[in-house]
């Protein structure tokens, strides 16, 4: 085994059943010109395989290191279980089915050491049953930290509620800054989403920060994905997410300094959650429960009454039934 120090670079991918994609997304890892890297693979009890073509890819590689889950984890706390044994300077983060430039970390990582850079924020595309590009903003590295924490908290601007700096797999963060400040994700058997969360907890501690803007990082977007399953985006996780932040910021002595840009996001999630219940289950009864289990929240109320976002990205029925759900939020 390599001793810690010569350990540039450790990605954490945790493994379900990635199928085919994992080929390419280990072959990936294996030639990248950084060599001084760990690869921590978190098999989480895959059913398709995934876990025998793992295992043959540590057999020719020692600086792959298997862990296997007893149980399902789900994806937050198998990236834990990577974080307590990654002995690299640098940690990153990959999905199984994705893949990246072969250069990538080490691009990354120069990047990190130029700057002495506790988190390196980069930039990927999805591609396969979509293309889409997010590229942050060129600002000054104490401008880009504000943007991209009010953007999380709001979860996007009002035409795409994709917030740029959601993305943690482009990304490089020192693991020393990482164990001083405790951070670590949060369990999505019960809170979601894990990233944005991690993210922002990064981006609120964070003093020496880059921006590495060359896309080098390629997420495979298809329907199977994690982030696409209703478990994932269901309102009885999402609405744990809010208060998991809500607690963070307060804890933090933030709250008032974030509170307005908090309150619009609450407000934008919790009205899509809800108009998706009724869509999903057609239970009046289902969307009123959602509706009293957000209502139960501290902040709920302060974000419908006092927070607004442009309706402008909707057509006739989807601006009609957010005013409704305002007014039954607000009372």
């Amino acid at each position: 085994m390599k001793e810690k120090k010569s350990l540039k670079v450790s990605i954490i991918v945790p493994v379900h059943n990635a199928g085919e994609r994992l080929y390419k997304c280990l072959d990936t890892l294996v030639n990248q010109t950084l060599r001084e890297i760990e690869i921590i693979l978190v098999l989480d009890c895959p059913t398709d395989g995934s876990d025998k073509i793992a295992k043959e890819y540590a057999a020719k590689d020692d600086r792959i290191i298997i862990l296997e889950n007893e149980t399902n984890l789900h994806i937050g706390n198998s990236r834990n279980r990577g974080l307590e044994i990654a002995r690299g300077e640098y940690i990153g983060f990959s999905d199984h089915d994705d893949y990246r430039e072969l250069t990538m970390y080490e691009e990354l990582y120069s990047e990190a050491i130029v700057h002495n850079a506790e988190l390196v924020l980069g930039n990927m595309l999805a591609v396969e049953d979509r293309y889409e590009e997010n590229y942050y903003p060129i600002l000054p590295p104490d401008q880009l930290k504000e943007f991209a924490l009010t953007d999380l908290l709001e979860g996007g601007d009002d035409l795409n509620f994709n917030p740029h700096a959601v993305n943690i797999l482009p990304n490089l963060y020192k693991n020393s800054f990482l164990n001083k400040h405790n951070i670590a994700f949060v369990d999505t058997k019960i809170c979601t989403p894990e990233d944005l969360i991690f993210q922002l907890m990064c981006l609120f501690h964070v003093r020496n920060l880059v921006l590495y803007d060359k896309p080098v990082y390629f997420h495979t977007a298809h329907s199977s994905n994690t982030g696409e399953s209703k478990q994932y985006t269901h309102y009885n996780v999402t609405v744990n997410g809010k208060a998991f932040i809500y607690n963070f910021l307060n804890q933090n002595n933030a709250y008032q300094h974030y509170k307005l840009h908090f309150l619009k996001g609450v407000k934008k999630l919790f009205t899509d959650s809800l108009l998706s219940e009724l869509i999903y289950t057609r239970s009046l009864n289902k969307f009123v429960e959602a509706m009293h289990l957000m209502k139960s929240f501290p902040f709920t109320k302060d974000a419908y009454r006092n927070s607004r976002y442009s309706l402008v990205r909707y057509r006739f029925f989807g601006k009609i039934s957010r005013k409704m759900v305002f007014f039954l939020m607000k009372h």
